[in-house]
């Protein structure tokens, strides 16, 4: 059994910025109000407006909250979104009106689609995915990273941090300044902070509390850790500006528990992410 969730609307499912959901009570297809399961495993479809593209995704959908905004004269029910990887659509879903639905059994394409993996990750996981407090993701974003095979973390308390990044990290040859943020339009607000860390990388050598760390000879990298999407955002120099998407060190964090991953090979799908 599995639910399948269906909209066109902008933003879903990767992209949601609070990592929350809104349906109404008329979207439910063949589910009973207030009968939802917490954890259940998804299926997310998304369909394009005026076009034929359609992206698929499979996660899981927890934490429901019924009620009737005093915007609205409908019932809703809100709940987190947990994204665990993209996925090809299924063929017997491609047609589905927006709704949500839920299904018995498992067709052949829906067996074929990625293994759910939340069975490997710590309580803090959830927190990463779903909070709306911005000093949650700068707490639990190095426990995330202790999880990918990092050790070498250097995280700045955030009583230190004005106008300073939430953390810096070298692995083997890749050295990355790290920034998490929540904030929609972070690139205008930050663009000022990137600019300076890229000047920090570009000097050679990063200070680390006591520790002074060489970092000439390294691929540079500056990370803004977001529940967006990875993709490259610019390069100044020899630095690499990239945004990185919590589920995308998730993904990788996943692919660590279920193949063999050395550090070389850890370090190369770092430089990618």
């Amino acid at each position: 059994m599995y639910y399948v969730m269906v909209t066109d609307w902008d933003d879903h499912w990767a992209k949601l910025l609070s990592g929350k959901a809104t349906y109404t009570q008329g979207m439910l297809m063949g589910l009973s109000w207030g009968k939802w399961v917490e954890g259940m495993g998804t299926v997310f479809i998304r369909h394009y407006k005026d076009s034929d593209k359609v992206d698929a995704w499979v996660g899981t959908v927890s934490q429901f909250v019924a009620g009737k905004p005093a915007n609205r004269d409908k019932e809703t029910v809100r709940f987190c979104v947990n994204i665990e990887a993209p996925c090809e659509v299924p063929v017997e879903y491609k047609g589905l009106a927006s709704g949500w639905y839920l299904v018995e059994g498992e067709t052949d394409s829906i067996k074929r689609l990625p293994t759910r993996t939340s069975q490997f990750d710590p309580p803090f996981v959830a927190t990463l995915r779903t909070t709306s407090d911005w000093k949650e993701l700068e707490r639990h974003t190095p426990h995330l990273l202790k999880l990918l095979g990092i050790h070498s973390i250097y995280p700045i308390p955030d009583t230190m941090q004005r106008g300073r990044p939430d953390g810096l990290f070298k692995l083997k040859s890749l050295a990355v300044i790290y920034d998490c943020t929540l904030e929609p339009g972070f690139e205008d607000v930050k663009r000022d902070q990137i600019a300076n860390y890229c000047a920090m990388l570009r000097k050679g050598t990063l200070g680390a509390g006591d520790a002074s760390l060489n970092v000439a000879d390294c691929s540079k990298q500056v990370w803004v850790i977001t529940r967006g999407q990875t993709h490259k955002l610019r390069q100044e120099d020899d630095v690499s500006v990239r945004e990185v998407a919590i589920a995308t060190l998730l993904g990788i964090y996943h692919k660590r528990m279920l193949e063999d991953i050395d550090e070389d090979d850890l370090v190369e799908l770092l430089k990618r992410a």
